[in-house]
């Protein structure tokens, strides 16, 4: 357990000899005023005896704070204040005169929560410390651990949304891989109806040039008529040769651009897979933290709740063993009473 630290600084305390009392409504008040995270030791001491009033309280505080009502001061390490509470005055620790001690009790506040509490009696030193943890520090610890787990679900489904981005980005890849494939269809289908027409007119051109020479024959019995037909014909043929060799070349056209879109197809099927195996192993990696962090977060929960449920324990055994020696410092007092 923490050890109450030195109170002044290892030179003698005024107030040593003091006799002690614990004021709850003290306790309350400067409970209800102190910052999270600072750490406040006090001890009070009963003034009755001393020629000062029962609302005259003894500080001795450590580490600086702030507190809300205006009769309390900023303290530094190791000053010590006599606050009149009613008055809301200031006395010199030299307006004190000292008195054999009857028992002392020492408060730490800790975050806002009551701490260590030792008593003792005259000539002799027992301590018997105890922690006592509030109600509203176990809702600010829950409460901590509550935000901690909402801030990585938000964080899963951010990794959630960047998933489905992804998902998309790979479905709409698809999609233009397909229209891809289906262009390069559309086009096979166009070289194959141009091929046939090719075929078509090139059989119908051998059926007009068979009938050419039919007419040639025939037309060799007059030589002006045959003269004048071989010329139609010739130029008709020069025709036919042209548009034959155009027609090849169209065709040599259609074969290397087909060949150039499925290379292009080819590089674009590639890129797409290599994108679809990065996007899964992204998706993988990012699963695998997501449970990794959640495993965490379960065991750091299990982990504070065992915390809770012994600080419980403790302060249950604590608040018993208090009963015990109340118990018997009245036993005490009451055979000290009819000693006298």
């Amino acid at each position: 357990m923490r050890q109450t630290p030195s109170l002044c600084n290892g030179s003698v305390c005024p107030y040593a000899n003091l006799t002690v009392a614990f004021s709850s409504d003290f306790g309350g008040n400067h409970s209800s005023s102190l910052k999270r995270g600072w750490n406040w030791l006090s001890r009070q001491w009963d003034l009755k005896g001393t020629g000062h009033d029962w609302s005259d309280r003894v500080c001795i505080q450590t580490r600086h704070s702030t507190v809300s009502f205006p009769q309390w001061r900023r303290a530094s390490e190791c000053s010590v204040y006599i606050y009149r509470m009613g008055e809301g005055r200031t006395l010199e620790c030299g307006d004190i005169p000292q008195r054999q001690a009857v028992g002392q009790k020492n408060c730490r506040l800790n975050d806002k929560a009551p701490g260590a509490m030792t008593t003792g009696a005259s000539g002799s030193e027992s301590p018997l410390e105890s922690i006592c943890l509030s109600e509203s520090d176990k809702t600010a610890v829950l409460t901590l651990i509550r935000e901690e787990i909402i801030t990585k679900e938000i964080e899963a489904n951010e990794w959630k949304k960047k998933y489905e981005e992804s998902r998309q980005e790979v479905l709409e890849m698809r999609k233009i891989v397909a229209e891809y494939e289906k262009t390069i269809a559309q086009m096979i289908e166009d070289e194959q109806r141009t091929n046939m027409a090719s075929q078509k007119s090139l059989q119908q051109l051998t059926m007009e040039k068979e009938q050419a020479l039919a007419d040639l024959n025939s037309v060799e019995r007059s030589l002006s008529d045959l003269f004048r037909r071989y010329e139609n014909l010739k130029g008709i043929l020069e025709g036919f040769k042209k548009n034959e060799e155009a027609l090849k070349k169209c065709a040599q056209d259609y074969l290397a651009r087909v060949k150039q879109e499925e290379q292009r197809y080819q590089a674009l099927k590639i890129h797409a897979e290599e994108k679809l195996d990065k996007a899964n192993e992204e998706i993988a990696q990012v699963r695998t933290k997501a449970k990794a962090e959640s495993a965490a977060l379960h065991a750091g929960l299990r982990k504070e709740q065992m915390k809770v449920e012994s600080l419980e324990r403790a302060l249950q055994q604590k608040n018993q063993e208090i009963e015990e020696l109340t118990k018997i410092c009245d036993e005490l007092i009451a055979k000290m009473g009819k000693t006298d």
